[in-house]
Parts: C-alpha cells; sequence; structure tokens
C-alpha cells in the first residue's frame, strides 16, 4: 500500500482472521463504472494493493532454498495442468481467435482442480479452497473468449495472496514467492503460444503489454531490490552486465516473450516498454511508475476488474473504512450473459445472484465504459515522478 493512504481504522482491515473467516462461492459485485469506483473503496482492493506492495519488497528472485509443504503440492498441481496440455494438443489446422482445444483443457482443470487443491495443506479444512480455488481457475485465460490478459494475472496474485494469509504467521516466503510466479508464468506463456490464444483487452502496440503487467513489476523490483549491475537499457540490447551469476528475472523474462512472438522491431511493436527502458535510468523509479500504471489501468479499469469476484474471506465486498457491507447493485440482463462469458465455473452465483435486500438496490445502466490506449502523456502521468525522458515528452 502507499505509505500513508490508510488511516489507523481502515488499516485494522487488512489482516485476515483465519480462525473465524467464513468462506463462501465468489459472485460477481463489479457491473459498471460505478461499481468499479465502488470497488476502489473496498477491502478487497486495500489487500490487493497491500499484497502488491508486499511482494514487491520481497521479490529478489532467488529460487533455490527450502519451500513449505503447501507451496510444494501447489508447485506440483501446476506441473499437473501443464501436463494436461501435452494430453490436449492443439487442434489441426490454421484458427484465427484461439485453438479450440483449450477448452477441452479447461474441462480437465474444472473437473481435477478440487481435488488437487484440497491436497494443499493451508487450504485444506475450513472451506478456504472454496475461494481459493475460484481464482486459481481464472487464472488462465477465458474458456469462452479464448483469452488471457492482466485480469487473468490478476486472479494469481489473488490466489497467492490467499496462500500467504492462510499460511500466517509464516507466510509466504521470497523464495516461494518467486517459484511460484515462476511456475506459473512458464504454464501461462505455454498455454498463450500452444493454443493461440487472444489478448484479453490489449490496448496493442499502445500498450505496456499484451498479456501481462506483473511480470514487469516483479522484474523492475528484482533488480532493485538485488542490484546486479544491470541498467534498463542494458536489457534493451540483450547484453546484461552479470546475468550468468544472476538468478532468473521476471521482466527479462518477459521481453524474451514479446520479442518470440512479436514481428518487427522492438521499439515498434513496443513503444511503451521501449521508452521507459531506454529512458528511465532507476529500476527503483520503473518499479513506482509500474505501480502507479497497474493501480490506474488495471485495478481501476471496469473491462478488466468486471470479471474479479468477491467472497466473504480472502477479498470481501466491504468497506476499508469500517468493514460494512458495500452496496450491492441489481444485475441486469446484459450482465447474465457477461457473467456466463466471463469464463467463471460452474456453482453458486455463476450466472445469477441470489436474492438481495431491495432496499440497498439501484439500478445499473446498461452503456459500458470504453478502455482506451493510455497515450504517450499518460504514461508520463505514471513515470513523471521518475523521468523526464519518456520518447513522447522529447518529441513536444
Amino acid at each position: 500500500m502507499i505509505p500513508g493512504t490508510l488511516g489507523t481504522g481502515e488499516r485494522a482491515q487488512l489482516p485476515l482472521d483465519v480462525e473465524h473467516a467464513v468462506f463462501r462461492q465468489p459472485q460477481k459485485r463489479i457491473f459498471d463504472s460505478q461499481t468499479t469506483a465502488t470497488f476502489q473503496e473496498s477491502v478487497a482492493l486495500a489487500r490487493i494493493r497491500f499484497h502488491i506492495e508486499k511482494y514487491m519488497r520481497m521479490m529478489r528472485g532467488d529460487t533455490s532454498g527450502g519451500i513449505s509443504a503447501s507451496v510444494a503440492r501447489m508447485l506440483q498441481i501446476l506441473d499437473r495442468l501443464d501436463a494436461l496440455v501435452d494430453e490436449t494438443p492443439p487442434l489441426v489446422g490454421p484458427r484465427r481467435y484461439g485453438n479450440l482445444a483449450c477448452r477441452d483443457w479447461h474441462d480437465k482443470v474444472d473437473s481435477s482442480l478440487p481435488g488437487l487443491t484440497s491436497q494443499v495443506d493451508c487450504l485444506a479444512g475450513g472451506g478456504a479452497c472454496i475461494e481459493a480455488e475460484y481464482y486459481l481457475r481464472n487464472s488462465f485465460g477465458s474458456k469462452i473468449r479464448l483469452d488471457y490478459g492482466t485480469g487473468h494475472e490478476l486472479s494469481f496474485l489473488a490466489f497467492v495472496a490467499a496462500l500467504d494469509m492462510m499460511s500466517q504467521p509464516r507466510g509466504i516466503t521470497p523464495v516461494e514467492l518467486s517459484r511460484l510466479w515462476d511456475r506459473y508464468y512458464r504454464l501461462v506463456r505455454r498455454l498463450i503460444v500452444d493454443y493461440n490464444l487472444e489478448p484479453a483487452g490489449s490496448h496493442g502496440v499502445w500498450g505496456l503489454d499484451d498479456h501481462f503487467h506483473l511480470a514487469y513489476l516483479w522484474g523492475a523490483s528484482q533488480f532493485a531490490n538485488n542490484p546486479v549491475g544491470v541498467q534498463p537499457r542494458d536489457v534493451l540490447s540483450g547484453v546484461i552486465p552479470g546475468r550468468d551469476d544472476a538468478p532468473a528475472n521476471f521482466l527479462v523474462e518477459a521481453i524474451g516473450f514479446v520479442k518470440s512472438v512479436k514481428h518487427g522491431p522492438f521499439w515498434e511493436n513496443s513503444p511503451m516498454l521501449n521508452d521507459i527502458l531506454s529512458g528511465v535510468s532507476s529500476w527503483r523509479k520503473i518499479q513506482r511508475g509500474l505501480f502507479r500504471m497497474y493501480n490506474a489501468e488495471v485495478l481501476n479499469k471496469f473491462p478488466v476488474v468486471q470479471h474479479f469476484w468477491f467472497g466473504t474471506a480472502f477479498f470481501p465486498w466491504t468497506s476499508v473504512r469500517d468493514g460494512t457491507p458495500l452496496p450491492v447493485y441489481e444485475q441486469s440482463a446484459d450482465t447474465e450473459q457477461e457473467t456466463f462469458d466471463s469464463g467463471a465455473p460452474p456453482g453458486p452465483g455463476t450466472t445469477t445472484l441470489p436474492a438481495l435486500d431491495t432496499s440497498t438496490m439501484a439500478s445499473v445502466p446498461s452503456r459500458r465504459p470504453a478502455m482506451g490506449p493510455p497515450a504517450g502523456r499518460q504514461v508520463n502521468k505514471f513515470i513523471q515522478h521518475t523521468t523526464a525522458s519518456h520518447r513522447d515528452r522529447l518529441r513536444r
């Protein structure tokens, strides 16, 4: 959390009382720009931001060392999901909008996960799996749309945070954190390539990346927390001093993935990344700028967070100021179909909401705000405190 943004009462809402937590099937609460604004006042968002900043401090890139039984089991689960890709090869023939074999893979994941997550020690018992499994299930792209984007990456963050909260007082260690994210990204990149998944809500050439954001934040944090003599511009040149002795870096691997799936010069197909790495001299500045960008372009964008659902324990739809329930809005006819299209697993709350207190209901407009690409000046809003050399500023 950005220091100084929460008062004492608000900070008191962040810890999870594991002993008394009551877990429920996550449900949809974000329907439009109004409810997106309400999300900004929630315990759920406060916890998301809290864990992002916590992991920014923890990221060092070290992947050797002991891990808990829960994390070891979780890594085995990700290995198993990867093996399911081998068992579900892509259908032969060119397909523009994703390979339909991916839907078969999702079906296999849906049938496998309940038995797998129940074997994770820190989630077993108490009903925690009903919420944690939802976020894990939605971390691998949409079965319906055959796409993957930052909203799915956000779901995995929520799952890791759930593991972290249930592992208290020890919590997840830096080594465990790095290994979980490394295994996750390797699996997701394989899904994107093998099944030709579309970018979900991508800004295209005007965005930071077609699929990821946190990978760059984690990588910048690794370099900021564990200096190895690497400058941002070294990543662009491909000549990284001390790289042989340095741990794997999420940002470097993300750049490598972009270069492997996109054609043409990097400065042309990824101008925002190119400008940041060529114009900012400090990893700490890039880290803070990417964090600001994530808050504005992911956590405060309806097209992304509309697919983030809320349980009653890990990420509740309650006020961060006093813990009271936030307003619940009526689900309109068009959002019922949208809920189905979200790729969420079947179960309570998948397509309809339970009976609600009509005294708290409000009508929801059907018009949806557009998500336009962040222009050069918008990017400066996030990096302006860290650099004065963004390409678009030089052009002015």
